[in-house]
Formats: C-alpha cells, sequence, structure tokens
C-alpha cells in the first residue's frame, strides 16, 4: 500500500503494524471456522445504520445464535432486521427501538432480550455515537456539545451497567463488550473538542471494566474510516475502510489467542497475525491502554529537564 495516500491521512499516526488492513481478510473472516459464534448473543447498539448495522450482518454470517440491534428510528431498525433474516434463518432476530441515553429505556432493552432469549447476551457491541458540528468552543452551543457526551459517554455506561445487572451474579459477570471509538481520541483537532474528549472518556471507560470485572473481556476499536452518516464530508477521500471490519474483527477478538488484548484499544487496520507476533510485550506492558508520559522531574528537580 502506497503510505503517500492521502487517504492514510489520519490512518498512519495510529497504524502499529506494517500491513495495513482496510478490507476483509482470511483471518477475520465470519466463514473462518475458528470465527464461527454459535450459541452467542450478541447486542448492538447503533444497529440501525452504519458500522453497528454491518457487524450485525457479520455477525448473522457466522452463525450467532441471536442478533439484538437497538437504536433511536424503528424504521431502520425494522429495515435491517428484515436484512438479516434472509442471510440466516436459524439466527433469531430482535429489533427494540431504544433511547440509550435513558436509564429506564435501557433496561427494558435487556427485559426485551431475557424475553426474547431466556437469558442476556454475551456480547455488546456499543457502536451508537453522535460528533456535534465542527464548531470553535465560543461558537458551539452547549446542547450539541454535551450531546456527544450524553451518546458517547452516558450512553455507554448505562448499557454496560444494565449489562453486569442484567447477569445472576453482577459483581461475577462474563461476557465480553467492544467499544466503538475513534482514532480522533488521541488527536487535537481543532472544531472537534466534544466528540474526541468524549472518545477519549469512553475509552478509559472500558479500561475501568477490564479492571473491575476479570471475567469481562473488554476492548475498545478503532474502525477506520467509514463512510457514515456522522462522517465530516470533507474526510469522504479517506473513507476506504470496508464498515464490515469491525464486526469481523471482533470476530478474531473472541478467540482465546486475543486474550492478551483485553482491555486495550485494537484498530482494524492492523494486522492481526503481526499483533500476536508482539503479544508478551503488548501484554506485559499493556502498550495499547492510556498512558500518562510526565515530562516533570519527581522532587522538583529542574536539572532533570536537561536535554
Amino acid at each position: 500500500m502506497d503510505k503517500a495516500d492521502p487517504s492514510l491521512g489520519f490512518t498512519l499516526p495510529f497504524q502499529l503494524t506494517k500491513a495495513i488492513r482496510r478490507d476483509p481478510y482470511a483471518p477475520i473472516l465470519p466463514s473462518q471456522a475458528e470465527n464461527r459464534q454459535d450459541g452467542r448473543i450478541i447486542l448492538v447498539t447503533g444497529g440501525g445504520s452504519g458500522i453497528g448495522a454491518a457487524a450485525a450482518r457479520v455477525w448473522v454470517q457466522a452463525g450467532a445464535q441471536g442478533v439484538v440491534i437497538t437504536g433511536r428510528r424503528a424504521d431502520r431498525l425494522e429495515k435491517i432486521a428484515a436484512e438479516l433474516k434472509k442471510l440466516n434463518g436459524k439466527t433469531k432476530i430482535l429489533a427494540v427501538p431504544t433511547d440509550l441515553t435513558v436509564e429506564e429505556s435501557v433496561q427494558d432493552l435487556f427485559v426485551q432480550v431475557q424475553k426474547a432469549f431466556g437469558r442476556a447476551p454475551d456480547v455488546i457491541l456499543a457502536s451508537a455515537g453522535t460528533m456535534a458540528p465542527p464548531l470553535s468552543l465560543h461558537q458551539q452551543p452547549l446542547n450539541a456539545w454535551w450531546k456527544d457526551y450524553e451518546t458517547n459517554v452516558r450512553s455507554l455506561f448505562i448499557t454496560i451497567q444494565c449489562f453486569l445487572r442484567s447477569q445472576p451474579d453482577p459483581s461475577n459477570a462474563r461476557g465480553s463488550v467492544f467499544l466503538v471509538s475513534s482514532t480522533l481520541a488521541g488527536l487535537v483537532v481543532p472544531t472537534r473538542s466534544s466528540y474526541a474528549t468524549s472518545k477519549l472518556a469512553a475509552q478509559r471507560l472500558i479500561e475501568y471494566l477490564d479492571a473491575e470485572y476479570p471475567m469481562i473481556r473488554a476492548f475498545t476499536l478503532a474502525p477506520g474510516i467509514v463512510e457514515t452518516e456522522i462522517l465530516d464530508k470533507n474526510y469522504l477521500y479517506m473513507a476506504k475502510d470496508h464498515e464490515e471490519m469491525t464486526g469481523m474483527l471482533c470476530l478474531w477478538l473472541m478467540r482465546p489467542e486475543a486474550e492478551f488484548l483485553r482491555g486495550q484499544f485494537v484498530s482494524v487496520n492492523w494486522d492481526v497475525d503481526e499483533l500476536l507476533e508482539h503479544k508478551d510485550r503488548i501484554e506485559e506492558a499493556k502498550l495499547l491502554q492510556i498512558k500518562w508520559h510526565p515530562v516533570l522531574p519527581c522532587g522538583g528537580n529542574m536539572e532533570g529537564l536537561a536535554g
């Protein structure tokens, strides 16, 4: 791949592996026997469009027992649900309109899942998200700015909490949680303060989930740049990452060999075989978690700053 390609402008700064993946490839395909999801139920937030709907398709193709999609727009959910049912008649599809920022609405969602399947979901894919208009701080309406936190952080917390509480023993909850984040969480891009900082906060929340619940496998995912409803039209020329890559990466992360990436940040653009080659280093140092790199010396020793 030509690294001078301008569409890689937001990809290369975060590229960990030599191979840059922008399209589906063998290890993550739903057709791989190791990626089968028989017996598992996945709940996809933001499942009515974009990356969420694409992930739902992937999990149906991988033979999941059940796929639950949720979002605010009932008409979108019904359309996607009808498409999913045509892919695999064995996978049970449930569409539940939900306002993820309202606790009672999310609680009812999990009640509906319990009624439909007799148990809680095994996997959560949190792909619901919003992005405020690109405006400087003095121009940004408070409600528009804060809406990114309501959707990208508050709704994630409510969903995770309801997931934990839906289990027989919440303190020893089991399952997998995937957050669809963004590399903007690691950048300072003028006019994107609400989106970037809310995604950074959400990533930290996933790290807390990993730390507090040892039986939960939690991951933060960078989906690449995909042409979705919230993508800034100025970046359409960069939108060359396949929309199904996120759902497929989740399949691979469900494998036992991906255990070393728990609690960490993983990009769809990274080659999974190369990640395995560096497994020990990544796992021991938790290289892919948020880190502080202080430059100020301890004890006020200014000489420590020399050089």
